[in-house]
């Protein structure tokens, strides 16, 4: 797996291979915890190769400066289903 973007941010979208980011951030500041962020998106773009195929978990994590998780992590099930590769034959005549 190559993880190209992972990013927070205000919105994202995506439309016809087009990653689409606004307001991009990482650092949320705070006079208190818990903190209410009225909306955020995470946008992750990854490249998968054959050897990453099948059933996989992918776990965010939400860290303070120091490390420390300041909310539960978040797992996503992500199942790896590459199209097959044609190859073509040509037919030749004699």
């Amino acid at each position: 797996m190559n993880i190209q973007v992972a990013v927070l941010c205000d919105a994202a979208t995506e439309d016809n291979g087009k990653l689409n980011l606004l307001g991009a951030f990482d650092t949320i500041y705070t006079q208190q915890l818990p903190a209410v962020h009225p909306q955020c998106s995470i946008a992750l773009r990854a490249t998968f190769g054959h050897e990453d195929e099948g059933d996989h978990k992918l776990r965010l994590n939400f860290v303070d400066a120091d490390g420390r998780a300041i909310m539960p992590s978040v797992d996503i099930p992500v199942q790896v289903v590459l199209p097959a590769i044609r190859s073509l034959a040509r037919a030749t005549s004699s």
